[in-house]
């Protein structure tokens, strides 16, 4: 078992930051102002509707996601300064380090 709890900032950084670039890369390209001009058939235009609020849950659900990547990212480098304030503040030989990015 080792007794060193680091984390690699910038791997950490890496990932939440592919996590945001595939998140934002989630688009369904229907405007949620969209009618049928042609038909009123209920199958149709219920499936419309089911379709848009989808689009509006999958918008909140994005917005969500987003702000709990920055939660991540934030708690990601208050771990860091953590680890580095402890590897400062207790020089043993062997002990704890900061860690180098």
């Amino acid at each position: 078992m080792s007794n060193e709890i680091s984390i690699n900032i910038s791997h950490f950084k890496g990932v939440t930051r592919n996590m945001k670039t595939t998140m934002n890369q989630v688009d369904c390209k229907v405007d949620t102002n969209e009618s049928f001009d042609k038909t009123n058939l209920a199958p149709f235009t219920e499936n419309l509707e089911v379709l848009i609020e989808l689009i509006s849950t999958l918008d909140e659900y994005k917005a969500l996601f987003d702000r709990d990547i920055d939660i991540l990212n934030s708690v990601g480098e208050s771990l860091q300064e953590k680890d580095e304030q402890l590897a400062t503040s207790t020089p043993q030989a062997g002990g704890n380090q900061p860690l180098r990015a």
